[in-house]
């Protein structure tokens, strides 16, 4: 999603660094990790910012790739009554 850099007095609480933010997968998996300039040099800091960004994207891009080619089906709006489990799962290809 994003990296973003917070200068001095850009922050309602006053963080100075870079927050990093994405979602991996599925909307409840939202991340985010700071990276202060009290902790960390500007450049050390944005190397991790991005590095961690990076290593997120491609945790989602393996979540889509995993999940792509899947469809729950659903008989009439409801779970199929010939399946012990509540969905399923069918592969397209």
């Amino acid at each position: 999603m994003a990296v973003i850099y917070y200068g001095e007095g850009t922050h309602d609480a006053g963080f100075v660094g870079f927050r990093v933010a994405r979602t991996v997968g599925v909307a409840d998996d939202y991340r985010q990790e700071y990276f202060s300039l009290r902790e960390y040099s500007y450049a050390t800091a944005h190397r991790l910012a991005y590095s961690l960004d990076r290593k997120w994207e491609a945790e989602a891009e393996e979540v889509k790739r995993q999940n792509k080619g899947y469809t729950d089906l659903m008989v009439d709006g409801a779970p199929s009554p010939h399946q012990s489990d509540t969905t399923l799962r069918r592969e397209f290809r």
